[in-house]
């Protein structure tokens, strides 16, 4: 399952993203990444954040 692209989108909040580019993720934004590239979203500022995972498997 780790080689299919994903994606991040945010729906509220903001996170950090940490992948192959670090990047803040805010609502109304999207990260585009290689499944097999190691990742991981965490908390970036003071009120909770939503994010919807989509993966592509083809």
């Amino acid at each position: 399952m780790g080689q299919f692209p994903r994606a991040k989108c945010g729906l509220s909040g903001k996170s950090e993203v940490e992948g192959e580019e670090p990047l803040t993720l805010r609502a109304g934004q999207s990260a585009h990444h290689r499944g097999e590239v190691p990742h991981r979203c965490r908390l970036s500022g003071p009120s909770p954040a939503r994010t919807l995972l989509v993966i592509a498997n083809a």
